[in-house]
């Protein structure tokens, strides 16, 4: 079977890894991303010696004509000649624009999707969709109006992060000369996209004051370097790719984030996770009541946040979670395999 599985920023690598290495293992499997930031050279490194057929497909450079033209309309004609040349049976996660070339050339298509507030985006993958997985369970019923629809009581990121799946190692620190504990794990995201465009640039950057009060090292992931001249010339800059990020967070003090994902994993293994960002989103408040996720909405609740003591301790976090939540991997396999035969 011919199987086409988009990627569209990192995140959704780590997503679908896993079903990724299963499924070039048993059909042909090509694997397409969007020429965006380093995105490619991580997909290479992290897929490399697995039996897939890797290109390129359209790209965007952050501005909002870019991600409209580039991103959507030019990459939904890529996507229509390529299915066609390759004879693609079943279209993954590419958005609107591969489920409508999917349906114009009468394949399967399959989408998963965490944004529940982005409501015309989700409308358009309704209509577009074979199937549309929505994360997490809890969100609006009305969309299980149709029977395309299916809600999912888990997350995408425990994907990767389930205990099933992901083990710490502690090796890694020693690349950063780092001990386990004594020190922050930062991500600052580039607003420059679609889904961050309303929030402030270098948001956690305004409260370097109240993290270096902490005296702890700490680790910068810094999607825009460009900026780095904000930071303090002492948090150590992490270069993508990064070996065993998820590690890096694991053994943090705590991990502080200005984008959703990387907060959200941070809850889910188990850390102190401190969201900046703007964006309220079901996914986030999924996780409120269930691990140690918490949404810093403004400086005075930051301070709070970073100096308060974890009352849950981090590995139960993670078995309650393994035993509430369903094995991810095995319902995107599953959901890809058995459409074909619908």
């Amino acid at each position: 079977m011919n199987i086409l599985i988009d990627i569209g920023h990192p995140a959704q690598l780590n997503f679908l890894k896993i079903p990724i290495i299963y499924l070039s293992q048993h059909h042909n499997l090509f694997v397409s991303y969007i020429n965006r930031g380093k995105l490619g050279n991580v997909i290479k490194k992290e897929l490399i010696n697995i039996d897939i057929k890797l290109i390129e497909i359209g790209k965007h450079n952050g501005t909002i004509f870019s991600i409209m033209w580039d991103a959507n309309i030019r990459r939904f004609v890529h996507f229509v000649k390529f299915i066609y040349l390759n004879k693609i049976e079943i279209g993954v996660n590419g958005g609107f624009s591969l489920g409508l070339a999917m349906k114009i050339l009468h394949g399967k298509y399959i989408q998963f999707d965490d944004d529940y507030e982005r409501k015309l985006v989700i409308c358009l993958e309704k209509l577009s969709a074979d199937r549309l997985y929505l994360f997490p369970s809890t969100i609006n019923l009305k969309y299980k109006r149709n029977s395309n629809v299916y809600l999912v009581n888990a997350l995408k990121e425990w994907a990767y992060l389930s205990p099933k799946y992901f083990s710490p190692n502690a090796s890694v620190l020693n690349e950063y000369n780092l001990a386990i504990g004594n020190y922050i794990f930062i991500r600052e995201v580039n607003t420059k996209t679609i889904n961050y465009m309303c929030q402030k640039q270098g948001l956690i950057s305004t409260y370097k004051n109240a993290i270096n009060s902490m005296n702890l090292k700490v680790l910068l992931s810094l999607e825009d370097k460009e900026k780095r001249i904000n930071y303090p010339e002492d948090w150590i800059l992490l270069q993508e790719p990064v070996n065993n990020i998820h590690s890096l967070m694991y053994y943090a003090y705590c991990v502080i984030s200005s984008g959703d994902s990387m907060a959200r994993e941070g809850a889910m293994l188990g850390v102190k996770s401190i969201y900046c960002g703007s964006r309220d989103m079901e996914a986030n408040r999924f996780l409120i009541d269930r691990s140690n996720f918490i949404w810093a909405k403004n400086y005075a609740d930051f301070v709070t946040a970073i100096k308060s003591d974890l009352l849950i301790d981090q590995e139960i976090v993670r078995l309650s979670l393994l035993d509430k939540w369903i094995d991810v991997n095995n319902l995107v396999i599953e959901a890809i395999l058995s459409t074909k035969g619908e």
